[in-house]
């Protein structure tokens, strides 16, 4: 990746606060990692924020982001808030193959959910995606089960995984 210089991206990084322009950072340095803030802290403008950044500099084109079917829309309407330029599509199980090619051919971010990727993963190996985002990662915590596998198959060179609740039972949970 190429230097990040915040202060050649002022107006992008303008609303954020210094703690997430800290979280920004990292996850430009880290092309795997656990974002970790607690809840209601924006793990999902950082997450934005340092996609927009990868959009600019060139190093990404497309993004596939997993979160519970409960936090879709507001991944769409954060997009919309903070980075309207950005181009989203939703997968949904309803989705047609035909619909998915299409959805992931016209937007830079692809946005599903767990279900989607455990049902049918078949749907998302086809594609070398830049970035996975996986929000509430901890809905895979063990590593043999059927969506931990499923996501094991799915190409990226990026893998960020956010959660508020990192371990739940003990500390084996971030192993996987």
């Amino acid at each position: 990746m190429t230097q990040f210089n915040p202060e050649q991206y002022k107006a992008e990084l303008a609303p954020l606060r210094s703690y997430q322009l800290d979280g920004v950072k990292w996850l430009l340095k880290n092309n795997k990692g656990i974002l970790a803030d607690d809840m209601g802290l924006g793990k999902t403008i950082q997450v934005l924020k340092s996609i927009q950044i990868l959009f600019i500099q060139n190093e990404i084109k497309k993004v596939l982001v997993v979160c519970p079917v409960s936090l879709i829309k507001n991944w769409e309407d954060e997009i919309i808030k903070w980075c309207p330029e950005l181009k989203f599509s939703r997968v949904s199980s309803n989705s047609s193959n035909i619909d998915t090619l299409k959805a992931i051919d016209s937007s830079n971010i692809l946005i599903t959910n767990y279900e989607n990727i455990r049902s049918d993963p078949s749907l998302f190996e086809k594609f070398n995606f830049d970035l996975i985002v996986a929000d509430e990662v901890h809905k895979i915590r063990k590593n043999q089960s059927k969506l931990s596998k499923s996501f094991e198959k799915i190409i990226s060179k990026r893998f960020w995984a956010l959660t508020g609740t990192p371990i739940e039972n003990n500390i084996e949970d971030l192993i996987n």
